[in-house]
């Protein structure tokens, strides 16, 4: 049951308490509605609040600290609007911007960020990453009924873990003592998908107990959820330019993607309260999900035809006109089928406790966090073995590229397509992490400024592994050697050609034993590799307090030893050798706060708040970036970098907040990041082999320096109504706006240094919501803009870079009783699609449709 909420504002002072402002929450606040909130539901508001059961519909007022360091979500803000995933909850905070794949946000980028360089943790502690391409978790793996609260700091304090350049997110588990002594609340959902018309369900429930005297606490949760999506999408590699218009480099595929994705969440929190001593606890989560997606795509390769000039191009596309001397085909038409399989499992335990023991307060964890990711892929691909001339396709500037109506070519049946080749592909990747730490605090009182000293210690030992098998199979069963149809097939609506029927999978797997198949010993031999990381912290803390103001200063030493070990591969001779390289690094790093609260002298209802930091941190490369070993493929090398250093960022974040209920709050954020030793893929050109002949090596480099400047400005205002009235219309916005430079190495001398943004930064994020409250009723509608932002660096002025995008959600929520509410929730109403270019020819470089989807749900509590 909802209580009277009570916003807080986080000081950097000698407690770090929350000093807390009486406010009654109104909804979920707006955009980024987001800042130090505690958790709203003590047992005492609990039973305030049933006085007034119309209250109850109230998720959260004007808030503190919007566009501030460290933003809070609780979640009595996410659960009544329906909202499920926390990379699109944490969205509503300037500066933040969700990455999206396969059509879901998966991370979030912070201040122009790469997500890689986020921490994630879960009371603390880190939380296992399963994927081998990124050091940070998932967050569309983490259900949220497992936790109370998400909590983003943009600004480090000493006794926080320093590699979060962008931000640290945090995941807290919730407590029986946050509630009356027995709590249950169950919740079933259903989710609708616009795009392939169909419905998922989903459930479920907490229960919280107090016992033993009122000094034992349990919590637990569980989640089910079955979730159905389907996309549909276009990918193009880079254009070149000729005869007045461009033609593909190389390849286009448009893509038809259907799935669906189950999830599992579990958690518990088991809490000791000691007489006077301080608490001991217990908490275990698990969280894991399958993901089953087919994809059907129809791939165009011209890399034959641009060599051939059988390609003629015009200033709205190209045709394609065979040369009839030989009998090779120069345009390459394959229909491929995969199936991808993709189980996660994450879980986390943890014993720890908060002591008192005299004048000193002590806290102590040892936790423990294992991930695991296996994926198994079979692809088909039938090939075309005779495209006929005629193929027109037309490429307008920025637009879907579309084949002309009148081509005559898709028409043919499916005994055009051959069968080229099947290919399984099976990986495993797994991530062990044990981390430990003691902290002890004393408090002064006093007239003394030095009010508080902390000083701790953190260990944290992380294990990566990752395991690829690639088998290819050519020959098989005459049935197999043609391209088999079925009506369920899913085809691309600007491609009707014929699909793989999907039971051809099924088919091969009963007759896998009379196929010929080859291991690729190149990927499964490089894609093998292991990496062994300890990181040793220290921290030394103080704070001081004069009227006001709170001045908090520190030091923080960090050393980190790294192993890898993997295999080099040569496919010329089909010979591998282990490689093995380690190294070890320190830092110290320093962190200076500043904040002050203070009373409007001329309206007494009025106040001010300001801050400021210098902080440093640093970001560690990623366990694919630094593995050792080559692998060599004809004149490609690919090759990591286990020498690389660590990025190292100096942090200047200065805010203000005023406030004054006629007006509403203001806020702003500004904020500036000196980097250097940044992290990126250099492709150049490099006599490996010392032969005289070029090699082109794909390698990870440390860039020289980069810099990410920004502001963040947030209002909140009570437009009708009084602000903690029943009936009322509330409004929420936000804006931010970043600039980001980064010096990026030349590939060859002929080349120039080139300066380009950081990758993933959009320069303008703007939200406003517009929130509703009648009585038992409240509804929301939220307006979302994201500017276009630089995705992937390319060759020449060939990059990737992503356009802005607009969305607009609408939720309500009815609440018919003190224990039943019932909600609806409706995402991307204008249907917006997901859309990049390739900035020299100006091209779809991928465009991925998001269709409107929206779930409903009632909830019961008591």
């Amino acid at each position: 049951m909802t209580a009277p909420y009570h916003p807080t504002i986080s000081h950097t002072g000698p407690h770090r308490a929350n000093s807390q402002i009486p406010f009654w929450p109104t909804a979920i606040g707006l955009l980024l509605a987001l800042n130090p909130l505690s958790s709203a539901q003590t047992r005492s508001g609990i039973e305030s609040a049933q006085e007034l059961p119309e209250q109850r519909v109230e998720v959260s007022a004007l808030q503190d600290l919007v566009a501030g360091p460290r933003v809070q979500l609780d979640r009595p803000q996410l659960i009544p609007w329906g909202e499920r995933n926390a990379a699109t909850a944490l969205t509503r905070v300037p500066g933040v911007n969700s990455l999206r794949d396969d059509g879901d946000a998966r991370f979030v980028v912070i201040r122009g960020i790469d997500p890689a360089y986020n921490a994630v943790t879960i009371n603390g502690a880190a939380v296992a990453a399963g994927s081998p391409d990124t050091r940070t978790a998932r967050l569309d793996g983490l259900e949220l009924e497992g936790f109370e609260q998400i909590e983003l700091t943009k600004v480090l304090m000493p006794d926080e873990p320093a590699d979060a350049v962008g931000g640290a997110i945090n995941f807290s588990s919730p407590s029986a003592f946050d509630y009356r002594d027995a709590y249950t609340e169950i919740g079933l959902d259903g989710l609708y998908d616009g795009a392939s018309g169909d419905a998922g369900a989903g459930g479920y429930f907490r229960h919280g107990q107090i016992s033993g005297s009122q000094n034992t606490g349990l919590f637990l949760s569980g989640s089910h959820r079955l979730q159905p999506r389907r996309v549909l999408a276009v990918e193009s590699d880079p254009y070149v330019s000729r005869d007045g218009g461009f033609l593909p480099a190389d390849e286009i595929n448009f893509d038809s993607f259907d799935g669906e994705t189950e999830r599992w969440g579990g958690a518990f929190n088991w809490e000791q309260q000691l007489p006077q001593r301080g608490t001991l606890y217990l908490r275990g989560s698990y969280n894991a999900f399958n993901d089953t997606l087919w994809r059907q795509r129809a791939s165009f390769e011209f890399e034959d035809a641009l060599e051939a000039d059988s390609l003629f191009a015009s200033e709205t596309g190209f045709r394609y006109q065979d040369d009839a001397s030989d009998d090779e085909d120069d345009v390459g038409v394959t229909r491929q089928l995969r199936q991808r399989d993709t189980r996660n499992h994450l879980q986390l335990w943890a014993l720890g406790g908060d002591l008192e023991m005299g004048e000193w307060q002590v806290d102590f964890a040892l936790n423990y966090s294992a991930a695991t990711e296996d994926e198994d892929s079979t692809d088909f691909a039938y090939e075309w073995d005779d495209v006929p001339d005629g193929l027109t396709m037309r490429l307008p500037t920025r637009q879907l590229p579309r084949f002309a109506e009148d081509a005559g070519i898709f028409s043919s049946s499916a005994g055009r397509f051959e069968l080229d080749d099947i290919q399984e592909e099976i990986r495993r990747s797994d991530e062990d992490n044990l981390t430990t730490w003691l902290n002890l605090a004393q408090e002064f009182t006093g007239k003394s400024p030095l009010q508080r000293i902390k000083f701790g210690a953190r260990f944290q030992a992380k294990q990566k592994e990752n395991e690829v098998e690639v088998i290819e199979f050519s020959e098989g069963p005459p049935e197999f050697e043609t391209l088999r149809t079925s009506p369920e097939s899913l085809t691309h609506p600007l491609v009707p050609l014929p699909s793989v029927a999907r039971d051809s999978l099924s088919s091969f797997r009963a007759a896998r034993n009379a196929f010929t198949g080859e291991r690729e010993l190149g990927e499964s031999v490089a894609g093998d590799f292991r990496s062994d990381e300890d990181i040793f912290a220290a921290y030394a803390m103080a704070d001081w307090v004069w009227s006001n103001s709170t001045l908090t200063t520190g030091l923080r030493w960090e050393d980190t030893d790294f192993l890898s070990r993997s295999q080099s591969f040569d496919e010329s001779t089909g010979t591998s050798s282990p490689v093995t390289v380690g190294r070890s690094v320190s830092r110290i790093l320093p962190g200076i706060h500043f904040h002050r609260r203070s009373q409007d002298t001329l309206h007494s209802t009025a106040a001010w708040e300001w801050r400021a930091a210098y902080t440093q941190t640093l970001g560690r490369p990623g366990f694919e970036e630094t593995k050792a070993g080559l692998f060599i493929e004809d004149d490609e090398i690919e090759a990591g970098n286990p020498t690389l250093l660590p990025l190292a960022a100096h942090n200047f974040d200065v805010s203000a907040a005023y406030e004054r209920p006629e007006w509403g709050r203001f806020e702003v954020a500004l904020f500036h990041k000196e980097i250097r030793d940044f992290i990126y893929a250099l492709r150049r050109l490099t006599d490996f082999d010392a032969d005289g002949e070029l090699d082109e090596l794909r390698e990870f480099v440390n860039g020289p320096t980069a810099r990410v400047s920004g502001v963040e400005l947030a209002y909140q205002h009570t437009l009708w109504g009084e602000p903690r009235a029943a009936h009322r219309v509330d409004f929420n916005a936000s804006a931010t706006w970043a600039d980001s430079e980064a010096t990026y190495l030349a590939a060859t001398q002929a080349d120039l240094e080139r300066e380009l943004p950081f990758a993933g930064q959009a320069d303008r994020l703007f939200r406003a919501d517009l929130d509703w409250f009648a009585g038992r009723w409240q509804a929301r509608l939220t307006f979302q803009h994201r500017s276009g932002y630089l995705d992937e660096i390319g060759e020449g002025t060939e990059d990737f870079r992503v356009l802005p995008r607009q969305q607009l959600d609408a939720a309500v929520v009815f609440r018919a009783s003190r224990s039943w509410s019932v909600f609806a929730r409706v995402e991307n109403i204008t249907r917006e699609p997901f859309r990049a270019i390739w900035t020299g020819s100006e091209r779809v470089a991928e465009w991925e449709d998001i269709d409107l989807s929206g779930s409903f749900g009632v909830v019961w509590s008591q």
